[in-house]
Formats: C-alpha cells, structure tokens, sequence
C-alpha cells in the first residue's frame, strides 16, 4: 500500500511510538512494523501494564484525536 487511508496510518504511528520507533514515516512503519511476520504476536503480547510515562505522553495526540477509537473504524 503506497498511501494508506488516514485512519491506517493513523493507528501505525500509534503502534511505532508504542514500540519505540522514531521515524513514524509510512515508510519506516512498513519496513518495521509491517513486514515483520510477528506484528499481531507482538501486539497481543504487549506489555501494556508497564508502558513508560514517556510512552503515555507521546501517546496522548492519537489518544485524544476523535478518529482513533474503536467505534469509528
């Protein structure tokens, strides 16, 4: 997918800052989240209990953006 929809995207850049990415570019994602044959594993295994406070505040633009959220996808 060259351009995902804006909502795609949007989830990918949360994913990459949750695992510690700095490029949050399409490109990056794709290269290091998408192709990995694990990425389901790693979110379903995702510590989510001990994100770092640093984490939780990069987090809060998507958090708070009204299209990221289960019920509009």
């Amino acid at each position: 997918m060259a351009n995902p929809p804006a909502k795609v995207h949007l989830v990918m850049e949360a994913l990459g800052v949750l695992f510690g990415m700095t490029d949050l570019s399409w490109g990056a994602l794709k290269r290091d989240l998408l192709s990995k044959n694990q990425l389901l594993d790693s979110i379903k295994n995702y510590d989510k209990d001990n994100i770092a406070p640093a984490t939780i505040k990069k987090l809060q633009p998507y958090i708070k953006d009204p299209g990221f959220n289960k019920v509009s996808v």
